[in-house]
């Protein structure tokens, strides 16, 4: 009820997930971020972890390889991507959307924009559809 209370054409809706190399933030990497949001905007991108090193258990829970994060962009250079594509249409209400975010994927996201010296766009209001 709450999303179909905002009309398409003032608010902006993305929908995020992340996945990582574990659950600690300040220890473990993301390795790709992926959103979408109500426009059809998408943004999909793998990320180097500077290693061969990816525990075999993320494999099987992401699908993701060593081989495919071989060449990817650096964190930092994802994530100013990221940014630049939360930012999209400025002057639109914005919703930050994602199941269990409030306990991981928002901390982790911050934790790693603030490690590369990048500021978290401001004016997104966060959902969690774990708790909804």
């Amino acid at each position: 009820m709450f999303l179909r209370s905002f009309s398409k054409s003032n608010s902006r809706f993305i929908w995020f997930d992340l996945e990582t190399t574990g659950f600690n933030p300040f220890h473990h990497n993301i390795i790709e971020i992926a959103a979408v949001d109500n426009f059809g905007n998408t943004f999909n991108e793998l990320v180097s972890i500077g290693t061969n090193k990816l525990p075999k258990k993320i494999t099987e829970i992401t699908h993701i390889t060593p081989e495919m994060l071989y060449g990817k962009p650096t964190i930092k250079n994802v994530l100013e991507r990221f940014k630049e594509f939360l930012e999209i249409e400025p002057n639109k209400q914005k919703f930050i959307i994602g199941h269990n975010s409030y306990g991981f994927d928002m901390p982790f996201i911050k934790a790693k924009f603030k490690q590369c010296n990048i500021k978290f766009p401001t004016r997104l209001r966060e959902l969690d559809t774990m708790r909804m």
